[in-house]
């Protein structure tokens, strides 16, 4: 190595003026960059996670829906809905309405003939 006459006259231990100021704004510089393209990409995955969640829930809740709507038959009339209905559960007040509902059909059906 060759050293110019410049660099022998110079103490290579002694710290140029500044050097630590000059240092420091260069790092803080540079990793305050770095920091927010953290920060975005932090978010950004917070985000997609957020929406995947909800898409999931979404799709479970749609999914979910049309098994439920195809397990129970739609009844039109008084008599499908009388043979679908489990007496068990009733009230006493509905299957009191129930009787009373047969009974006035029983009486038209008689008044016909």
């Amino acid at each position: 190595m060759s050293y110019s006459k410049e660099n022998s006259n110079r103490n290579p231990f002694k710290i140029p003026e500044g050097f630590f100021e000059k240092q420091r704004s260069e790092i803080l510089a540079a990793t305050s960059d770095k920091r927010s393209v953290f920060q975005k990409r932090v978010l950004s995955i917070k985000l997609y996670r957020s929406l995947a969640f909800a898409a999931s829930l979404t799709a479970i809740g749609i999914l979910g829906s049309v098994w439920i709507n195809k397990t129970t038959d739609n009844c039109i009339s008084f008599s499908c809905l009388l043979e679908s209905t489990d007496f068990n559960d009733l009230s006493i007040e509905d299957y009191q309405t129930l009787e009373i509902w047969e009974e006035e059909l029983i009486d038209e059906e008689s008044e016909l003939l």
